[in-house]
């Protein structure tokens, strides 16, 4: 990841977070995870809490309505794309070391 070209960079970002979601083979990583999407994917869940109280507390009525179904509507499908990574990422690396206990080849500590 040491480009000074910035789409190169980018492609180097992604790259680094789809490896780490597809193979974590050390807990580091998925605690990495955790700690990046996490914290985020809980304020975007209390975001649309939020939205959803204002909009059951005033209605659908009012103008700043349509943004509040909007904000709501962007921090659900967020937080739920946050929530898939930080599962898939947990899932994978429980995968990875039930196999690698199976065969033995996991280093013990």
């Amino acid at each position: 990841m040491n480009n000074t070209d910035p789409i190169k960079s980018i492609f180097s970002r992604g790259e680094v977070y789809s490896r780490a979601t597809r193979e974590p083979t050390k807990l580091i990583v998925v605690v990495g995870v955790w700690l990046l999407f996490g914290p985020t994917a809980w304020l975007l869940v209390a975001f649309a809490t939020t939205g959803i109280k204002d909009l059951s507390q005033y209605g659908t009525g009012q103008p700043s309505a349509f943004f509040d179904v909007i904000g709501v509507t962007v921090c659900v499908g967020i937080a739920l794309l946050w929530g898939y990574i930080i599962f898939r990422t947990t899932r994978n690396y429980y995968r990875y070391r039930h196999r690698a206990d199976a065969d033995g080849s996991r280093d013990r500590p």
